[in-house]
């Protein structure tokens, strides 16, 4: 989940390498054959997740201006049967609230970029802490946590690697340390809202660019969200989901 870059940088490592994934489709072609989101297509794919018990955890890597009853309907049963729900915020650099994102019960992710001319590094310290808003990454009341998100490196499909922009990949990072979180705490499985509220709670707000509007509750901080026990400050009682 989410490529970070190797040691010689020649290829990206998985933040959460042993964990299962399953690939649902959400899109559809539109009256131009172009591949577009479209909100039944992604709702089946929601509902086919639900029905598989391997299924902990969704990321969604796009965003939409509209909220759709549909999918909001199916994203409802998916956190109702215990799965972590991650959304990108988009891409369009506004403050403005997107989609599946500004749902309450989905963790809306932005991106970061490093302040000081490096390549992507994950390690906040090795960025000197100097993570800003990337330029591309929507804001506003819907960004639950950020992410690096700018000049990340990714897999591709014909094989090989590159660098890219985009939310698209800063909330993958979150659902992988989701998908962390639960490996390393397994009562806190199948508990969504314990999750969601984890992360944001161990985020890091040290970093000189701060601002709520743009990362939400800081910056995603994988060690401290797997050092602490997520059921350890909140309530992970059956029924607190």
């Amino acid at each position: 989940m989410a490529g970070w870059p190797s040691t010689n940088n020649t290829y990206p490592l998985g933040m959460a390498p042993y964990a299962n994934h399953f690939m649902y489709r959400a899109d559809a072609r539109d009256a131009y054959g172009r591949c577009v989101i479209d909100a039944t297509a992604a709702a089946s794919a929601v509902d086919q997740a639900v029905f598989d018990d391997q299924i902990h955890a969704i990321n969604m890597s796009f965003s939409g201006p509209d909220g759709s009853s549909l999918l909001h309907g199916a994203l409802q049963l998916a956190h109702d049967a215990g799965i972590v729900l991650v959304s990108s915020t988009g891409n369009t650099g506004e403050n403005e609230i997107r989609y599946p994102a500004g749902y309450s019960f989905v963790l809306g992710v932005g991106a970061l970029e490093c302040n000081i001319g490096l390549q992507y590094l994950a390690d906040k310290t090795r960025c000197n802490g100097s993570l800003r808003r990337a330029p591309f990454s929507t804001y506003g009341f819907h960004v639950g946590i950020a992410a690096v998100g700018s000049n990340v490196l990714i897999d591709l499909a014909g094989g090989g690697a590159q660098y890219a922009d985009g939310t698209s990949y800063s909330a993958p990072a979150a659902t992988a340390a989701a998908a962390l979180v639960m490996a390393y705490w397994p009562d806190s499985r199948n508990r969504p809202g314990a999750i969601k509220n984890h992360l944001e709670h161990t985020a890091y707000t040290g970093t000189p660019y701060y601002n709520q509007l743009y990362m939400g509750a800081g910056v995603l901080d994988v060690e401290a969200a797997i050092n602490e026990d997520p059921c350890g400050w909140q309530s992970c009682q059956i029924g607190l989901k």
